[in-house]
């Protein structure tokens, strides 16, 4: 059974959305007003983790964040340092958030052109960020106040959504429109490869893996492929096809071992391709090659996931709402706290979860325009 992390919710004030119609590059501060919850420690009921003797991290507390409104569409975050990076793509909005001792303390929100739709986020620093934009077939490189600094035209009808910058300096996205994903170089604002993949694949998450290896997601096309010294490899998951019986992969990362994880929304579960297999031969990246940890729910749909540098990996569910954690193999779940969305109407939607510096996690909420931040006890 997922342990309830019993919450005691504070009054928002209501001055913090009174700044939700900033021109763009404003700022404003939250200091005062984040949503703050206190979680008690674990019960001595909790499951031991298999790797005794070893500090394992335990969610202590959670911090709401209000957000700018943004038609229910807080998409993506990613983080350097204490600055996270938001999407708001519905809004066509990106919002640079500055933290202060696990608390928003200031908020810039930087209003892009209608129909720009910017989603995937690859900081380079605290003052700049690329950022796709799926509704215009172009990445674009932000500064700190929210100018387009370098722009780089894609071919019409790609669609990027992810996107991950490469050790080499060089920008990987996921065409989820145009079923391709590619490469470009931001020297030369050119596009330098590009991968079609079948159509109605919807190649959704890119990241990098150990040498250099490129991995994605595809949505309906329930595989994870691998683009690695210049041959392309594509694994049908586990239990599953294409279109309508697609797992529905969405996110993916690689952990420091250079294990590859990622999640399945309709597969509820999420998959490991070990090291060893993913360093392999194109041969050995095969469906029973991955490794499948069930979600502890029967309907959990998994979306989010991110890897600690501990190795532990948490998954974002939204059936019950909260996070689970998988390490040396055990799987458990804990419920969060949420706000309700149009007055209890509207049921939540957890969507991307992310572990910053100080190994703490933030995620966003996507139907209620809000960021939360789990301080993660050490047991």
């Amino acid at each position: 059974m997922p342990r309830r992390l019993i919450v005691l919710l504070a009054i928002l004030s209501a001055t913090a959305y009174a700044s939700t119609a900033l021109a763009a590059g404003d700022d404003y501060t939250q200091t005062g007003h984040e949503h703050m919850t206190s979680l008690p420690a674990a019960s001595s009921s909790t499951p031991a983790l298999s790797s005794a003797g070893h500090d394992y991290h335990q969610p202590g507390r959670v911090h709401i964040a209000p957000l700018p409104a943004a038609s229910n569409a807080t998409h993506e975050l990613s983080s350097v340092g204490n600055i996270i990076w938001i999407t708001q793509p519905a809004a066509n909005r990106v919002l640079r958030a500055t933290i202060t001792d696990g608390l928003v303390s200031r908020l810039q929100q930087f209003e892009l052109p209608v129909g720009t739709l910017p989603h995937g986020i690859a900081p380079l620093s605290g003052s700049s960020a690329w950022v796709t934009l799926e509704g215009t077939d172009q990445l674009v490189r932000l500064d700190s106040v929210g100018r387009v600094t370098r722009r780089i035209q894609l071919p019409a009808g790609t669609g990027p959504h992810g996107l991950v910058r490469a050790t080499n300096g060089t920008l990987w996205y996921a065409g989820k429109a145009g079923s391709v994903v590619g490469q470009a170089d931001p020297m030369t604002r050119r596009v330098t490869r590009e991968i079609h993949l079948p159509a109605g694949s919807l190649p959704i998450y890119v990241t990098e893996g150990r040498n250099h290896a490129i991995w994605w997601t595809e949505l309906t096309g329930s595989r994870v492929g691998r683009f690695q010294n210049g041959n392309v490899t594509r694994v049908l998951l586990p239990n599953s096809g294409p279109g309508s019986a697609s797992a529905r992969p969405i996110a993916i990362e690689s952990d420091a071992s250079g294990d590859v994880w990622f999640s399945e929304e309709a597969g509820n579960a999420a998959g490991v391709i070990p090291v060893a297999i993913a360093e392999g031969a194109r041969s050995n990246l095969t469906t029973s090659s991955i490794r499948l940890y069930r979600m502890p729910n029967p309907a959990s749909m998994p979306a989010g996931l991110t890897v600690a540098p501990d190795g532990t990996v948490w998954v974002q569910t939204t059936r019950p709402y909260g996070v689970v954690r998988i390490r040396d193999t055990t799987v458990e779940q804990f419920d969060l706290p949420y706000r309700p969305i149009n007055g209890g109407s509207t049921a939540p939607l957890p969507h991307r979860i992310h572990v910053v510096s100080d190994g703490s996690l933030w995620y966003t909420e996507l139907k209620g325009d809000w960021i939360g931040h789990i301080v993660l006890r050490t047991h």
